[in-house]
């Protein structure tokens, strides 16, 4: 069969005898499309190795509402450029937002006679074919995994294709990657070199190590992914008021779910064979490799996970066993099970991938210096350690988001927009209890509270990356010891070239740049001992021996990735609602019942003496003021960067900065009233009853001006509406800066 395309006057161009795709073929629609047309170039590759490549048989995503949730697209563009890599092609994604480039590039590919892969022009945002046009590009002809194939048992031909573009983007935008904001069509392009097999053995377990290893993606903050996604499947089975026997639309969304979250456990049988395969590129791994794949076979020989005599999820059989608690329970079982299995292969996998590629003993990555970044200005006051140290990181990693120099101060408005997006900017964090009793100065961040809030931080800066936090009760677990943030740690800064963060159980962080001796000696700079601000001076590095036992979390960095910033901006919002209204936090008070609290320590009694007055009294001025004072001066600005981008709501959220400003304002007025000059500086005054009165009002004076900035901003979240969102031909992210 020719390759040849067909024209027709220019009106109409078809490549005849591209094999066909279809679930009946092949399970994955990206790496089937993928399959078809090299067949058709005559160029074969096996299907389980361009399952492996892209990750495809290693990946697992989890929402229990999630209809889509085995959509390969969800990592995009990881799985399109790593497969086209390792076929050694020039890969180019044309977005769908404008259609005569995106018709261009089709009519291109076609007369030289190479198919495209095409995303959405029949049904879901899957991946197809497109093999031809008509009238000139206002048909299409082609495969899809979704078309009807009693009208169409061979090529499609697609009117109106480019309003399924226009009224439903082809792919989730949340999952697309920087400079893709929405996929329309892949083109191959010239050839370029091939990487050896055992490289490309090499990247395909980096990736599947990330996929499984990864559970949390900022990019998808309603999923779970990775060996966690087991986890969360099997919990979820377990919540029997999700499973309505009497509603059919609820038990069809969990069916189709049931389904999805199958047709990946049958895709692993890909990931047996690609390693079985690829262990006879590297015999020196080749005992891991296959003892990962025994492990991988293990998972698809668990039983009894598709009790049903029907193949369909949409079959009542199906929807109606799921409302069986008794089955679900053990469907839970079963699952667990499989995590277990495929667990033991990812360590296999890792130690295959040490084998192949092993870390250097000692790594260290160039660092901006101090004169880079203040550019000849005072740099702007810094005081929250995480948010200080992913600032720090982005300048190590060259991305620059906005420096400049304005009044004198040089500024970065990474540090505001990960204050502001992991709520820090809006709480108060000075310890009292519900029993009135005062603790240190601040209360200390829960683990579960430090990964939010950095999952949070990568969000808004559109960067995809780890957060690994020690359990709770100050143990070990499976994802947290010592040998795997050793791992992350030299993947991170001697393959991948990025720093991370390293987050103590005291409460310093540091963003660590280097190490030594195969990691037990790490070094870069800490919050603390980087100055009040992290601005690399050589002098300041910090060596950090056995850090691992003091070790509370580590933050990965990864890549860039694309955030709906829509998104990130309602969570924003959202989050300062919650810190600013909500009054506890376990045992302590935050919040109005924080601040009542406070103002409620400068009505007690004298002391002894004056001096031991002032001396009491001082320790709930000095530092807890200043603290408050630079949470509600980002606060500010943080939202006032975000006020622009959504215009019809702007007043309101203009309004809420004022009330921050106000309360900034207000913390100097403490300082005075109780007699001080600078921050830290002496508080004569407070041996007064009065003077400490006056701060009581100021206390309770603030607490209004926060109240007053939740009210203004509850209702920018109820107007937001088409205000809040991003515009639909408009950028990726608009958050100014």
């Amino acid at each position: 069969m020719s390759n040849r395309a067909v024209p027709v006057r220019g009106q109409r161009l078809v490549l005849e005898g591209v094999p066909r795709i279809g679930f009946d073929v092949r399970l994955c629609p990206f790496p089937g499309a993928v399959e078809s047309i090299l067949r058709y170039l005559k160029e074969p590759v096996d299907y389980d190795w361009i399952m492996g490549v892209t990750g495809a048989c290693f990946r697992r995503t989890f929402n229990r509402d999630d209809g889509g949730n085995v959509d390969l697209m969800y990592f995009s563009p990881q799985p399109q450029q790593r497969v086209f890599d390792a076929l050694g092609y020039e890969l180019r994604i044309v977005s769908w937002k404008d259609k005569g480039v995106m018709l261009a590039a089709i009519k291109e590919s076609l007369a030289a006679g190479r198919p495209v892969i095409a995303c959405g022009i029949i049904g879901p945002p899957e991946a197809g074919i497109v093999a031809g046009y008509d009238k000139g590009g206002e048909v299409l002809i082609g495969y899809s995994y979704f078309q009807d194939r009693r009208k169409f048992p061979g090529y499609y031909e697609q009117p109106g294709w480019y309003e399924q573009f226009v009224n439903r983007p082809p792919a989730p935008d949340a999952a697309l990657g920087p400079e893709t904001h929405a996929v329309g069509v892949m083109v191959l392009g010239p050839r370029k070199p091939k990487p050896t097999e055992r490289q490309t053995l090499v990247a395909a377990l980096r990736w599947a190590i990330d996929l499984e290893r990864t559970a949390n993606r900022p990019y998808l903050p309603d999923h779970v992914c990775g060996l966690a996604a087991y986890d969360a499947w099997a919990d979820a089975l377990e919540v029997d008021a999700d499973y309505p026997r009497g509603d059919d639309n609820v038990l069809g969304t969990r069916a189709m779910v049931y389904g999805d979250q199958c047709v990946m456990l049958a895709e692993r049988g890909s990931a047996v064979r690609f390693l079985r395969k690829m262990a006879e590129a590297a015999p020196e791994a080749a005992a891991d490799l296959n003892a990962a794949a025994a492990e991988f076979e293990n998972v698809g020989k668990v039983e009894g996970l598709w009790p049903w005599k029907s193949h369909s999820p949409h079959s009542p059989e199906v929807r109606q066993g799921l409302a069986d608690p008794a089955t679900r329970r053990t469907l839970a079982a079963g699952i667990r099970r499989c995590r277990a299995a495929e667990a033991k292969a990812v360590d296999c996998m890792e130690k295959a991938l040490a084998c192949l590629s092993p870390a250097p003993a000692r790594a260290a990555l160039k660092t901006p210096t101090p004169e880079e970044l203040t550019r000849g200005a005072r740099w702007q006051v810094e005081g929250m350690p995480i948010p200080m140290a992913f600032r720090a990181a982005m300048n190590v990693i060259g991305k620059d988001y906005g420096r400049e120099v304005k009044n004198g101060w040089s500024t970065d408005p990474v540090y505001d927009r990960c204050l502001a997006a992991s709520g820090e900017a809006f709480d108060l964090r000075l310890s009292i209890d519900r029993d009135g009793h005062v603790g240190e100065h601040f209360r200390r961040a829960t683990p579960a509270e430090v990964r939010e809030g950095c999952l949070r931080m990568l969000a808004a800066l559109s960067y995809d990356g780890e957060v690994s936090v020690r359990p709770a009760e100050g143990g070990e677990s499976v994802e947290f010891d010592a040998q795997r943030l050793r791992g992350h740690i030299f993947e991170a800064i001697a393959r991948s070239g990025k720093p991370v963060i390293l987050v103590a159980t005291s409460g310093d962080v540091a963003v660590v740049t280097g190490y030594e001796q195969d990691g037990a000696v790490l070094h870069g700079w800490t919050c603390n001992g980087g100055g009040p601000s992290v601005l690399f001076d050589p002098e300041r590095r910090q060596e950090l021996r056995d850090w691992f036992a003091t070790a509370q979390a580590l933050v990965v960095f990864k890549g860039q990735c694309h955030s709906r910033m829509s998104r990130v901006r309602g969570d924003l919002l959202t989050q300062a609602v919650h810190f600013l209204r909500r009054t506890e936090l376990g045992a302590s008070l935050t919040g109005p019942a924080l601040y009542e609290a406070w103002a409620k320590l400068f009505e007690g009694g004298d002391r002894e003496s004056p001096e031991a007055t002032r001396e009491h009294y001082s320790r709930f001025i000095d530092p807890v003021i200043w603290d408050l004072a630079e949470r509600r001066h980002y606060a500010r600005v943080a939202i006032e960067r975000l006020a622009p981008s959504m215009p019809a709501l702007e007043d309101d959220l203009r309004a809420a900065t004022a009330e921050f400003a106000a309360i900034h304002d207000l913390m100097w007025k403490i300082n005075s009233a109780a007699g001080g000059r600078k921050p830290g500086g002496e508080l004569p005054q407070l041996a007064d009853p009065d003077v400490r009165g006056q701060i009581a009002a100021i206390i309770r004076e603030a607490a209004t001006h926060d109240a007053k900035a939740a009210d203004h901003i509850e209702t920018v979240l109820e107007n937001a509406g088409q205000s809040a969102r991003v515009p639909a031909g408009g950028p990726a992210n608009v958050w100014p800066g």
